[in-house]
């Protein structure tokens, strides 16, 4: 936690919950700015979330142990529009950007894999959209089928 607040970031919220101690740090510079590094969860859930000029947020997306965040890196991007927030905290494998781009170049399995991920985490934000355009009434026809 130290190390984190040395770096930057500031508590959003934090708390106690059913399965422990939470908290959620805030970059509020991520957004654009230059990626370093690139993460694989192994155990946890990352928020993909858009920000607006006016500070207002909205998740698009989540990450478990099924792709990368940030998700620019599959694209070869240097910056992302987007902040992750871990919902559930856990554990995983930091990647410093120059290696995560020789990977990227010299696997093709890799790129492969991550781009149907990219696929994946799309469709989930086209229904994450969907789900917020449509009126709660009709949904509830939706599942029930």
């Amino acid at each position: 936690m130290k190390k984190a607040l040395g770096s930057g970031y500031t508590v959003g919220q934090q708390g106690d919950s059913a399965r422990g101690r939470f908290v959620y740090l805030w970059n509020e510079g991520h957004p654009g700015t230059v990626i370093e590094h690139y993460y694989f969860i192994e155990a946890g859930l990352g928020s993909i979330v858009c920000v607006s000029q006016d500070g207002f947020r909205a998740e698009v997306g989540m990450v478990g142990k099924d792709g990368v965040i940030p998700v620019a890196a599959i694209f070869d991007r240097d910056s992302s529009a987007h902040q992750i927030v871990m919902q559930v905290g856990g554990h995983g494998h930091r990647v410093d950007s120059t290696v995560f781009k020789q990977i990227m170049g010299g696997s093709e399995t890799m790129r492969r894999l991550l781009l149907r991920f990219a696929s994946n985490l799309s469709t989930q934000a086209s229904y994450t959209a969907l789900s917020n355009a449509v009126p709660w009434r009709p949904i509830r026809y939706m599942v029930a089928g």
